[in-house]
């Protein structure tokens, strides 16, 4: 083979040669995600100073188990080839700022095709892109001190196949409280609920014993002290605790009332027989009412708002002014009654010789 034949194999190689790394390189690049448009400052209703134009910092630790969604899930999907930008509302109520917030974003939830390209900034400033994933399907973010009550704007700029989604929650640890001290109160009395990582802000706080909105005293990240609220019903009462719209697992207390004692329906009975006592304040449970026919309790069968029907304890009879007294939920009534026991069974109304129903304060 001459030397000119030799010229043109290696100059058709070196062709060749260039040609197929041209070729490599344009693929490349139409693999590669283009460059995001750029964004303008997203725009937010919230009053809050826009933070410098730094990522915020990425948590990818696992969310807890026990969670309340504040806010979503909201699924974005992605339409055509090419960068997209869109507008997502992250709403909190008011108050909710308070807690700790936590936004998890899945990148083809479901199933789904997933992004090739992720932005997300709110007022300008980054806190996501594709990057931050690190090959994960999904990624935390602690929100805290981002969002703020009200609607917030998310700009979301997307790349990736059409029919790709990115899907976002706000999320919150469900609040857990322990314990609630005294187990018995009056209206009027202070009452502390204990608890972790509560928020600072009594504003947030609501409680309601009984269904009537208690007063918040003052709260710290482990104590929620209030007052008893006027009018609730003695007895077992449910506790209601929401701390900025999000409900904690439910308490109960015991409500002592003053009872106060009116008369009974008797002017004169046997030892052994029924008898209804009027008044107000009773326990609405017939076993949390202590009666006594000097100083021998009775047995209560049945409550009402305004009476108890007892059966009159196994006393020698006939006597004159027993004393009758009431504990109701361990609270001593303001007075007492005196019966008569006799060998008849006299309703009032019947008129008969000594015997009177009398108060005693």
């Amino acid at each position: 083979m001459n030397r000119k034949s030799i010229r043109n194999g290696v100059t058709t190689c070196l062709a060749l040669s260039a040609l197929g790394l041209l070729a490599s390189q344009a693929q490349a690049q139409q693999a590669a995600p283009k460059a995001a448009p750029q964004t303008a400052a997203a725009q937010t209703k919230t009053s809050k100073t826009p933070a410098p134009a730094q990522p915020a910092p990425v948590q990818q630790t696992q969310a807890p188990a026990d969670l309340v969604a504040l806010a979503g899930p909201t699924t974005i999907t992605h339409v055509g080839n090419n960068w997209k930008s869109s507008m997502s509302t992250v709403s909190l109520k008011q108050g909710q700022d308070v807690l700790p917030l936590t936004m998890t974003l899945s990148n083809g939830a479901d199933g789904k095709l997933k992004l090739k390209g992720i932005r997300i900034f709110i007022n300008g400033r980054r806190i996501i892109s594709e990057a931050d994933f690190k090959g994960k399907d999904s990624i935390s973010l602690n929100m805290s001190d981002i969002l703020a009550g009200g609607d917030t704007q998310m700009e979301v700029q997307t790349y990736g196949s059409s029919g790709s989604t990115l899907t976002w929650v706000v999320t919150t640890p469900k609040i857990k409280v322990s314990e609630i001290k005294p187990d018995l109160a009056a209206p009027g009395e202070k009452v502390t609920i204990s608890g972790k990582n509560l928020p600072k802000t009594a504003s947030a706080y609501q409680i309601a014993v009984g269904k009537k909105t208690a007063t918040i005293d003052s709260v710290t990240d482990k104590q929620i002290n209030f007052t008893m609220p006027a009018g609730v019903e003695g007895g077992k009462q449910a506790v209601d605790l929401t701390i900025a719209g999000v409900k904690s697992d439910q308490l109960f207390i015991k409500v002592k009332v003053v009872p106060e004692l009116s008369g009974t329906n008797m002017v004169a009975c046997p030892a052994n027989s029924p008898i209804t006592i009027y008044g107000k304040g009773f326990a609405k449970n017939a076993n949390d009412n202590i009666v006594t026919f000097n100083g021998q309790q009775a047995t209560v069968s049945r409550v009402t708002d305004t009476s108890l029907e007892v059966m009159v304890p196994n006393l020698d009879f006939p006597q004159d002014g027993v004393v009758i007294k009431l504990k109701a939920m361990g609270v001593e009534a303001k007075n007492t009654l005196k019966q008569d026991l006799s060998m008849r069974t006299i309703p009032k109304g019947e008129s008969i010789g000594p015997g009177t129903v009398t108060f005693q304060d």
